[in-house]
């Protein structure tokens, strides 16, 4: 979460984002401070339905800057009403007005659209905080988290009144965090999720392929110590897992309790112990952040002569009784996620949020595991085999038929050497299956595939409905 909250801090270090920002806070600062003007405030927006107050900011979260500029924008139409009065522009019988400096960022037209853009753009990111900051929370809900903010920012249209070279510093900042927070560890453990080995072996850019997997799950096996014949066994099951094969086929939100519930040995099949010890890494600190932070209410001003024994003491106890009314709460069926204003909570029960993995599987094509022929395929043959034959049954009955002639348009040129022309026929038969919509699909897909390539899939097509 010090990652998503160090973003949000450079999203906004942008000069004109910081500049709204600094406005929101003079706003909040004076009707927060004016005992007047506040209750007039808080009059005004209980009459048109906002119960909510204005949120301060905190210099070491940035995150509560999105959390204040959502709450200014509640209070919006409140504002600019209460702004109009007579009285809180001049002085009315003895009555201190509302400070210029604050009238004039109330009717600051590029304020509120500058305001409205950051609330677009570092939502995303806000929202993964509130998602994530359970103790139950793993390295796969952080990284499917993360990628689901990155495409909501990057896909981010434009608005009218928008400032682009905001948008595009925005979008530039976060793809250079984004790579560096998409470790080895964190895509292994998105890749052993039961419901996102498939995203993470994909044509997407925070992907990797199962070469890799062998790789780092190999590489951690070594550090800890395991034996060449529990390496070797460890590798079997990744391609096995890979594969989606019976013993590791299916799947559940919770990715831990499904890898607990497996009916397989642990000596037999290393990776269950592999996966379960690397679910059980919490990826934040909220919980200790929020020990220390009770704490607070131990060691007091009027309570400032405690020896470190006595605090070691207390905080121990408390968080023992914390913990007692948690599991009262989990067996009455209460929630117990921490929930925030303008901000999203994880599902409760645990597990990633499958609809969002679902919809993220949409927008990218699966790398599946070669599919042999009957005599041996060559590196080729395999390749195309290994982009089509899984996803062709699906593409042939959901794709619309497109003319001819638009394939034979975009054929017509290779992405990659553009002074080079290359025609191709598409006979009438092919336009039975639908195939031009399919090599429609391979350009708009933008795989930048070479003419050499573009042959030899198209022959594989041929070779399949010849089967």
């Amino acid at each position: 979460m010090h990652g998503i909250n160090t973003i949000i801090g450079k999203v906004v270090a942008f000069p004109s984002a910081k500049q709204a920002v600094s406005k929101n806070s003079r706003i909040v600062t004076f009707f927060n401070a004016s005992h007047y003007w506040g209750g007039q405030l808080e009059e005004v927006a209980s009459s048109k339905g906002v119960n909510r107050g204005l949120k301060t900011d905190t210099e070491s979260r940035f995150y509560a800057l999105i959390l204040q500029a959502l709450s200014v924008n509640d209070y919006k139409v409140s504002l600019m009403e209460l702004c109009s009065r007579d009285g809180a522009q001049r002085k009315i019988n003895g009555l201190t007005p509302v400070n210029e400096e604050v009238v004039a960022s109330v009717f600051d037209l590029a304020r509120w659209k500058m305001t409205d853009q950051i609330i677009r753009i570092c939502k995303p990111l806000v929202d993964i905080i509130g998602d994530v900051e359970s103790r139950d929370a793993t390295l796969a809900d952080s990284m499917l988290q993360l990628i689901w903010a990155h495409r909501a920012v990057v896909n981010s249209p434009l608005m009218e009144g928008d400032d682009p070279a905001f948008a595009d510093h925005a979008k530039t900042t976060l793809n250079i965090h984004f790579h560096a927070m998409n470790t080895n560890i964190h895509w292994l453990a998105l890749f052993l999720h039961p419901l996102c080995r498939k995203l993470a072996v994909s044509t997407a850019p925070h992907s990797r392929k199962l070469a890799n997997a062998y790789r780092i799950a190999l590489d951690i096996a070594r550090r800890w110590g395991w034996s060449k014949e529990m390496a070797q066994s460890l590798a079997r099951d990744l391609k096995v897992y890979h594969n989606g094969d019976a013993l590791f086929n299916g799947g559940k939100s919770d990715g831990k309790d499904w890898w607990k519930s497996l009916v397989v040995n642990v000596n037999s099949h290393p990776l269950k112990a592999l996966v379960i010890k690397l679910f059980s890494i919490v990826p934040h600190a909220a919980e200790i952040e929020r020990f220390f932070s009770n704490l607070g209410g131990i060691q007091s001003i009027k309570r400032s002569n405690l020896t470190i024994p006595h605090m070691q003491t207390f905080g121990t106890l408390r968080n023992h009784y914390v913990r007692q009314l948690h599991e009262i709460a989990i067996a009455a069926g209460k929630p117990t996620c921490r929930k925030h204003a303008h901000m999203h909570t994880p599902i409760q029960g645990g597990g990633i949020n499958v609809g969002q993995a679902d919809e993220l599987l949409k927008d990218v094509l699966w790398t599946p595991p070669l599919i042999p022929e009957r005599n041996g395929p060559s590196t080729e043959a395999a390749t195309a085999a290994e982009v089509l034959n899984p996803l062709l049954r699906r593409l042939m009955l959901n794709l619309t038929n497109f003319p001819c002639r638009k394939c034979l348009e975009l054929m017509g040129t290779d992405s990659q050497h553009p002074s080079q022309s290359v025609k191709y026929t598409i006979y009438q038969p092919w336009m039975i299956f639908g195939l031009e919509s399919l090599v429609l699909m391979m350009i708009l897909t933008n795989w930048n595939l070479s003419p050499k390539t573009q042959l030899r899939i198209l022959g594989t097509l041929l070779h399949y409905f010849a089967l």
